[in-house]
């Protein structure tokens, strides 16, 4: 993670030591302490679904997802400028 990601993430939120086993951590997102990389238990933590396969996760992103034509890279995001 970069250095500026990590300053910018730390506008939102508090970062705490690593917890459990396993080959993931865990965030603080909505008050829940949820798993990252995301995967379907993350997801349907946060938006408080109960998707049973990860079909049913990308049928909700393919969904919701916005069009980004002219962001090429992480860099052009404002927050890390």
């Amino acid at each position: 993670m970069t250095k500026r990601l990590v300053r910018y993430l730390s506008q939102f939120t508090e970062w705490h030591p690593y917890r459990g086993g396993g080959s993931s951590c865990y965030v603080i997102c909505e008050r829940k302490f949820v798993p990252m990389p995301i995967n379907r238990t993350t997801v349907n933590q946060i938006l408080g679904k109960e998707y049973t396969t990860d079909a049913e996760v990308q049928e909700y992103f393919e969904c919701a997802k916005v069009e980004t034509k002219q962001l090429k890279t992480l860099k052009m995001l404002s927050f890390l400028k």
